[in-house]
């Protein structure tokens, strides 16, 4: 089938200053590759797209970050077009679920994860000669992944793919060189352009931190005073959805002064009202998200109120949780929403935050595939072909550990097998266009997993469950079937394109029109199938209750008068997360969650949306999940082994019974964690097994790499290479264990017989019986009486190096003399003197003048 090629597209001539150097982009078009920096202002997203569809026959897909940054952007060029046009006619625009392209269509503006799924469906973008990527330095997850498959597709199928990479922050040289690393060589290196933009002074003001109990109060006081002080509007910068509603509702004096005050965020129906380009109409106050840091061109704003922090999204390993992390602003998202100040007119930008506190900002946000949902990933990458992106041409790559996990979350919901490729099933996810555990759960419900609940058709409320959490629709309610209720008929058409792609929209058609369930009220067991579904697809963010009961201390924690935020609850994941206070009663009264969001700031986790689900569907739904151990535990103290049998969904204990015989391998494995735990204090070490350790690590000191150490790390890293638990049947063996047996097994057959000669465990002096040595200081120490040693000319000595002994003199009552570590010159030196004392004390010894005759 041949690609449609669109009909020529004129534009009209603007004052941008992009346009000077318009010749210098189309010989980089001309090139196959451009990676273009263009300060704030310049034009490059409304001009560079339009001179790629003049350049070249076919399409130009401009690919933007968000969806109201490509709705934005394909309004503007719509408007540069000659003659002007509509969206939908030479300029069109693709996001989740608003399509308007036409026959005439050069532009198609479109954002990241369209544009992975349509890599995915057909890698050779038939008919289309330009891929435009702008805002690149947001580097998010299909971003890096659209960049490397189209990299990939060109080196492959379509060499002659032309690809701009835009930003006004982006380092070009380094997106160059990975350009030209995965472009064929003998094609014209990538073309680098910097360019100047336009931009007017800005004078920054350092205020204060707020606390953050008093943070949307502070940052709605400074808006109000900067919007009564400044002619111009005023673009106020918050983290969330949440914090635009309490910030918008505090400035309602401004609002009923004549003001305009707006709430902007991606789905917000504001939006259009803040991007229009218009220089007339009352001063606006709007309260943005990060959405209006680069991807939106915000008319007249001369102040901008910055409070500091922003929501990144998170993958928690602990909690199996894409959290939504409030965190502090970095350096670069910083400067790019002090320069929305001054795109057209000089301004002023107020921190809420100290010049000391700038400083020790991070310089820049880390790539989403490094730190977002690696069940996200992993499923990108078997869609692709490629599941351990070990030759997509990414340029940050997620890491083993990360893929791997993604992996096993995959293939639990049987997307994928055990090497990470796509299953039927993980295909059929794949066309759904929703998240891969939403694609799960839609199947399941399409499968008949779910009708013996009753109620409306299980794949209906599977879709519109899929939507709603797709859609991440804001709600006060934490309870997610209490927002599904009140959304039920608005979700009819998401939910009706889902059920498109599985194959079911036949289903739906025959309750209305519009593709969903008719009910006015609530369905019937509304909440017990989508417990159902939400824990089939989640088993591993099902939580439980880790507190008995709701506290009446609602107010605060009575012991440390801290306030209390609320119950504690347990994930199957690993962490433990926080029910608000404020949740609806049935989700605290409840002994099982399934957590759909959660967000917070640091470890505190708070559950953002959930839904309550009882133990019964627990132990059915997430049956796949669960798993059944023998737990044997040996408590020292006590002396006794436990043994239990345990039924477990992660790190959640749903069962448990006593074992009565244990089997004697796992009392072993039990003691040996025992004394891993406790350390080696618990086992029967006696004079030798002591003595043998001590000469054993003096040794090692000697020489490290003959003799093995035998240090309390050493020897608990290798326990089962020298302690014999076998025998041990109970706590009480473990006394009856031959401890320096034990070590000599450390030593080869060479080394047991150098260990006497080279660590003896005791000498022979000149006279009288032989004397032990004693190595527990660290040194070999000989103590032997003054008298033994008459006739010694020579010091001894020992070890592999042939140190000097350490011999400690005694008296003939054993009594400390002197130490020394030559002989020989203690006999040519104090010996006299201590000669003179001794006799005096010890007169029936003999002490002669000459010790060295004996």
């Amino acid at each position: 089938m041949t690609a449609r090629v669109p009909p020529p597209l004129h534009r009209q001539q603007t004052d941008l200053p992009i346009e000077q150097h318009a010749p210098a982009i189309t010989d980089g078009l001309a090139a196959g590759s451009l990676v273009l920096t263009a300060e704030p202002g310049a034009g490059k997203t409304s001009i560079v797209p339009l001179l790629a569809a003049e350049f070249a026959a076919g399409t130009v897909l401009l690919v933007q970050p968000r969806r109201l940054a490509a709705t934005a952007a394909a309004t503007r060029l719509a408007a540069l077009t000659d003659p002007p046009g509509a969206v939908g006619h030479h300029v069109g625009v693709t996001i989740r679920g608003d399509r308007r392209v036409g026959p005439l269509t050069v532009i198609e503006v479109m954002t990241e994860a369209v544009l992975t799924n349509r890599l995915h469906r057909d890698a050779e973008l038939p008919g289309v000669s330009t891929l435009v990527f702008d805002e690149f330095h947001e580097r998010n997850l299909h971003s890096d992944l659209a960049f490397a498959m189209a990299l990939e597709a060109r080196a492959t199928l379509r060499p002659d793919l032309t690809i701009v990479v835009m930003s006004a922050t982006i380092d070009p040289h380094s997106i160059a060189d990975h350009v030209a690393a995965n472009t064929d060589p003998q094609a014209p290196e990538p073309c680098v352009l910097t360019l100047p933009g336009r931009t007017f002074p800005v004078e920054t003001h350092y205020l204060h931190r707020p606390p953050r109990a008093r943070w949307a109060d502070e940052v709605a006081a400074t808006a109000r005073q900067v919007a009564q002080t400044v002619t111009g509007d005023v673009l106020v910068f918050v983290p969330g959805r949440r914090e635009i509603d309490d910030v918008v509702g505090q400035l309602g004096d401004l609002a009923r002064a004549g003001k305009d005050v707006i709430g902007l965020h991606g789905g917000s129906e504001a939006s259009t009202r803040a991007v229009v380009l218009s220089d007339s109409g009352p001063q606006r106050i709007v309260v943005a998200t990060a959405v209006a840091e680069s991807s939106v061109t915000l008319p007249r704003v001369e102040a901008v109120v910055d409070g500091g922090l922003e929501r990144r999204a998170r993958f928690d390993a602990e909690s199996g949780l894409g959290r939504l992390e409030t965190g502090y602003v970095n350096q670069f998202s910083a400067e790019q929403r002090r320069g929305r100040a001054g795109r057209t007119r000089s301004g002023h930008c107020y921190r809420l935050w100290s010049q000391e506190d700038h400083r020790h900002l991070e310089l820049e946000a880390k790539p989403e595939i490094v730190v977002g949902d690696p069940a996200t990933v992993a499923f990108e990458l078997a869609r692709w072909g490629d599941p351990h992106a070990e030759s997509l041409p990414l340029l940050t790559a997620p890491g083993q550990a990360r893929t791997a996990s993604g992996i096993g979350l995959l293939a639990g919901l049987g997307l994928v097998d055990d090497d990470g490729r796509l299953t039927d099933r993980g295909k059929q996810a794949g066309r759904l266009g929703v998240h891969p555990r939403l694609g799960a759960l839609v199947l399941a419900a399409a499968d008949g997993e779910f009708v013996s609940l009753g109620g409306p058709a299980p794949v209906e409320v599977g879709a519109r469950v899929a939507a709603l959490i797709d859609l991440g629709r804001v709600d006060r309610r934490t309870n997610l079937v209490a927002v599904l209720e009140s959304e039920w008929r608005s979700l009819a058409s998401p939910a009706q394109r889902i059920l498109r792609r599985v194959g079911q929209g036949h289903k739906a058609q025959r309750r209305d029109g519009s593709g969903g369930a008719n009910e006015s009220r609530r369905p019937e067991h509304l909440d017990q199938l989508v417990a159902a579904m939400l824990t089939r697809a989640w088993p591993d963010r099902v939580a439980r209750r880790i507190e008995p009961s709701p506290s009446p201390n609602l107010s605060g924690n009575r012991s440390t008068g801290r306030p209390d935020p609320g119950l504690r609850f347990q994930v199957a994941a690993g962490r433990v997360v926080v029910l608000p206070r404020r949740a609806e009663s049935e989700l605290q009264r409840s002994e099982f969650l399934v957590v759909v969001e959660a967000g917070g700031t640091g470890d505190q986790l708070m559950i953002h949306q959930a839904v309550p689900v009882d133990r019964a569907t627990v132990m059915q739904n997430a049956a796949h999940a669960i798993e059944s151990r023998d737990e044997v535990t040996w408590d020292v103290g006590s002396g006794v082994v436990k043994a239990e049998r345990l039924r477990q969904l992660g790190a959640i204990v749903l069962h448990r019974e006593p074992i009565r015989q244990p089997d004697p391998a796992q009392v072993q494995t039990a003691l040996g964690e025992g004394i891993r735990r406790h350390g080696l204090s618990v086992l029967p070490w006696n004079g030798a097994a002591e003595q043998l350790r001590a000469r054993m690590a003096w040794l090692h000191e000697q020489a490290p790499d003959i003799w093995p150490a035998v240090d309390d790390e050493a020897l608990l890293g290798r326990m089962h290479d020298w302690l014999d638990l076998s025998q041990c049947r109970r706590p009480s063996d473990i006394g009856r264990l031959r401890v320096a047996d034990g070590l000599l097994t450390l030593l080869g057959w060479k080394a047991r017989r150098q260990l006497d000669e080279l660590a003896p465990v005791e000498r022979q002096p000149p006279k009288g019986r032989p004397r032990r040595i004693s190595y527990e200081t660290g040194r070999p120490v000989w103590s032997v009486r003054v008298q033994q040693l008459l006739g010694l000319d020579r010091h001894p000595l020992v070890g592999p190096n042939q140190v000097p002994l350490t011999i400690e003199l005694l008296t003939p009552a054993d009594r400390p003399a002197q130490v020394t570590n030559d002989l020989p010159g203690f006999w040519r030196g104090s010996y006299t003197a201590v000669r003179a004392e001794l006799r005096g004390r010890y007169p029936k010894h003999a002490w002669p003048e000459d010790p060295t005759a004996g």
